[in-house]
């Protein structure tokens, strides 16, 4: 791990290394799932959230993983 936090708490989500980023948006994917339900927004904001939601867990996944095959110092 190059940057960021792996282990104990971190309230700040940029402090976090790539793998507590991912794990951190993973968990959070229902909630982004139920929201638009409660809140009712249009079509349109609904859509664009959970596509900008899927993009940012495919970019954590894949930096994560190249992250971890980085030889360390």
């Amino acid at each position: 791990m190059k940057n960021g936090v792996d282990k104990g708490f971190h309230a700040g989500y940029w402090g976090l290394s790539y793998r507590r980023k991912f794990f951190r948006t993973l968990w959070l994917t229902p909630i982004i799932l139920l929201l638009p339900i409660l809140i009712q927004p249009s079509h349109w904001m609904i859509g664009v959230a959970q596509w900008v939601w899927v993009i940012q867990l495919i970019y954590t996944y894949l930096k994560w993983k190249f992250e971890s095959k980085e030889p360390s110092n």
